[in-house]
């Protein structure tokens, strides 16, 4: 491993990879198995608040029809990654909750079975309508923001702190069934409103 002193950024090679962060970043925000830059509660916050913006800039404008028709992603409509997203956000406020109470967390969130569930998941929310769909998307992040000002930083960030994480520390957990997951949907969604000016 080595470490760049002519640029602005520290780059680690690491085999064939490189992996810019900034210099001003403590060494020990670094997390050692993949190099993410640690997220205080703060930063997580933001992070929700902020990516929960841009996916709805990326969807504004668009009909009742626009919203349910389908083929944005495979034989997705919006409605249906609005539902996607907010079920699995939903099972990480399940997990997150009964963690807390010491409870072994009973949810799927760890279960490894993302494509089975995705296909059980859409299969439940194919025929809600598209207003309940949407009351599920925005109220599921207020309770994320809810349970995250709730935690302390050593719970964010320990991933020791639960054997229930397996490993992992819970902003990670966060990050990816949260504002990370969203914010792959909102580039998919982008790129298909991209393809449907470019088309017409």
């Amino acid at each position: 491993m080595q470490i760049r002193e002519d640029d602005p950024f520290n780059t680690l090679r690491l085999e064939t990879r490189e992996i810019k962060f900034r210099r001003d970043v403590p060494a020990e925000r670094l997390c050692p198995t993949n190099i993410k830059i640690l997220m205080n509660k703060k930063e997580i916050t933001q992070a929700l608040n902020e990516e929960r913006a841009k996916f709805l800039k990326t969807i504004e404008g668009l009909s009742d029809e626009q919203m349910i028709k389908k083929g944005v992603v495979d034989e997705w409509s919006i409605k249906d990654i609005l539902a996607h997203i907010a079920t699995w956000e939903s099972e990480m406020v399940t997990f997150i909750a009964q963690m807390k109470q010491g409870k072994k967390p009973r949810t799927n969130l760890m279960s490894g079975k993302v494509e089975e569930l995705n296909a059980e998941f859409y299969k439940s929310n194919k025929n809600r309508p598209l207003d309940r769909i949407l009351a599920d998307f925005h109220g599921v992040r207020k309770q994320t923001i809810k349970q995250v000002e709730s935690l302390s930083e050593k719970e964010l960030t320990d991933p020791k702190h639960s054997p229930h994480t397996k490993g992992n520390a819970l902003w990670e957990i966060i990050e990816g069934d949260s504002f990370g997951h969203e914010a792959k949907h909102r580039e998919q969604i982008g790129k298909w409103r991209k393809k449907k000016v470019n088309s017409g």
